[in-house]
């Protein structure tokens, strides 16, 4: 649960979620609501409060199979104790992580683009004007 800053009364909920912890970072935690979306921020220890924790659900985690040759009808929830293969689930795992960096990658170079042609622009228009003012000054005379 995420501790709300703002409340008009003390009525009013103290916390909202419950969310999921999805990554420790040095001091902070990223979190997940229950749309697997990642929240906007990350948190504090302070601005958290533990619920509960179901090692039943930790030990249950399941994981959407896709079957080969059969159409998306046949798609099913498996647990990870119901895979012959472990390395099939560590597989999975490090294709995530693959294309979670990939995205990071694609966004700070997206990111450098979209800058550098700020920059671009602006040393453009200072060019610009800078060549202005001396054709001003050169005519006076």
């Amino acid at each position: 649960m995420v501790r709300l800053p703002h409340r008009a009364s003390k009525l009013e909920a103290a916390y909202d979620g419950p969310y999921q912890v999805v990554e420790k970072k040095r001091s902070t935690y990223v979190l997940k609501d229950d749309m697997n979306e990642l929240l906007h921020r990350d948190y504090v220890p302070s601005e958290l409060k533990l619920v509960a924790i179901d090692e039943s659900i930790i030990e249950q985690e399941v994981f959407e199979v896709k079957w080969k040759t059969f159409g998306e009808t046949a798609n099913s929830w498996e647990t990870a104790a119901s895979f012959n293969n472990p390395e099939t689930i560590r597989k999975y795992w490090a294709r995530i992580r693959d294309y979670e960096l990939h995205e990071k990658k694609r966004q700070a170079q997206s990111n450098s683009t979209a800058k550098d042609s700020i920059r671009k622009r602006k040393r453009d228009n200072d060019n610009d004007s800078a060549s202005s003012s001396k054709k001003r000054n050169t005519t006076s005379h």
